[in-house]
């Protein structure tokens, strides 16, 4: 065993506590930026919301019964040393089936995810999905009835027995759809970018995509290695899952989202280096005024025309004026004046 029920209980809660005030802080970060893009005039997926919001609702959920659990076996419970051992050993309690339930629900809305952006990423063909949503089925399907199993067990039979077979199945089978959709996701951005000059841009993304996939399936072997070894550790390995799944949902969605953002905010100048958007504008700008002036652009010639009244006299009188019309236009900042009309 190396470590006692009621002990590994007790670090479970402790540790699931810290896991999942990060994913609340990451899952209010990350909703105010969908907020900002709606705001911006861009297109917030609604579906990213919902998803994200019973995910934080599942694992709310899960840490609430965590914490009732804690405090019936430890502050309620009376019955000597090992009343909470026996407690947490009784797996036909109500709260135990309902916490070991959000924990299927959540890894059947994660792997639900992953194979999702699979079927996107590879232009939503069909066959390329078959596998994983299989596997996924299976996973799932092998962890109720591991839950169906350990319900029958009689109080003081550990979970190492009969639904040993159900568990293994199940968590191998999460690994394989977790795997599978990293890999093919992966295998279809490089080869679509490869030969692209943009292909530089699409790295960060590919690193997203390996570490999320890599620290799930970490968990996953942690609680797996555990469980086979016999060990009460398990159970802190497990209670870990449920609050890092929202968590590497908001990981993927931040880091993207900053990537596309960095992105649009910078171009290349002229030398090839990348300076911002702003910078670059504004030596545009000062470079074109540097253009008037050295080009000395003076405004386009005016024409101004001058006319004055005629005055006639007739015969008889002792002179007479005649009419005077003098057309005048400004050109090269200097006044011209015609001669007499």
């Amino acid at each position: 065993m190396g470590i006692s029920m009621d002990k590994a209980q007790f670090i479970s809660l402790y540790l699931e506590s810290i896991m999942y005030g990060g994913a609340l802080i990451m899952c209010c970060i990350t909703v105010l930026v969908l907020f900002r893009v709606r705001a911006e005039g861009g297109l917030a997926d609604t579906r990213l919301m919902t998803v994200l919001s019973c995910m934080m609702i599942v694992a709310t959920v899960h840490i609430i019964v965590s914490f009732v659990r804690a405090i019936d076996a430890f502050l309620f419970l009376a019955g000597g040393p090992n009343a909470a051992t026996l407690y947490f050993e009784n797996f036909k309690n109500a709260l135990y089936i309902v916490k070991d339930s959000c924990f299927i629900i959540q890894t059947a809305l994660g792997d639900a995810v992953n194979v999702w952006r699979c079927f996107v990423v590879w232009g939503r063909q069909l066959p390329v999905i078959v596998a994983p949503v299989i596997m996924m089925v299976g996973g799932v399907v092998s962890a109720s009835l591991s839950l169906a199993t350990a319900a029958t067990l009689s109080p003081g039979t550990t979970i190492f027995t009969l639904p040993k077979r159900w568990i293994t199945a199940g968590a191998v089978l999460m690994m394989c759809t977790n795997v599978y959709c990293t890999a093919a996701i992966c295998f279809k951005i490089y080869k679509s970018g490869r030969y692209q000059a943009t292909f530089s841009n699409l790295l960060p993304v590919l690193v997203v995509i390996v570490e999320t996939g890599a620290i799930y399936t970490a968990a996953l072997v942690a609680f797996l290695g555990t469980y086979l070894s016999g060990s009460n550790g398990q159970y802190v390995a497990l209670d870990l899952i449920t609050p890092l799944v929202p968590s590497i949902f908001c990981l993927i969605i931040l880091q993207i989202k900053f990537h596309r953002s960095d992105i649009s905010s910078h171009e290349r100048s002229s030398d090839g280096r990348r300076v911002s958007r702003f910078f670059s504008n504004m030596r545009r700008t000062q470079a074109e005024r540097r253009a008037d002036i050295s080009l000395g652009t003076y405004p386009a010639p005016v024409a101004v025309q001058i006319t004055t009244e005629a005055e006639e006299h007739f015969p008889g009188e002792s002179s007479y004026r005649t009419g005077s019309q003098k057309n005048s236009y400004v050109e090269d900042n200097k006044l011209v004046v015609d001669g007499d009309v």
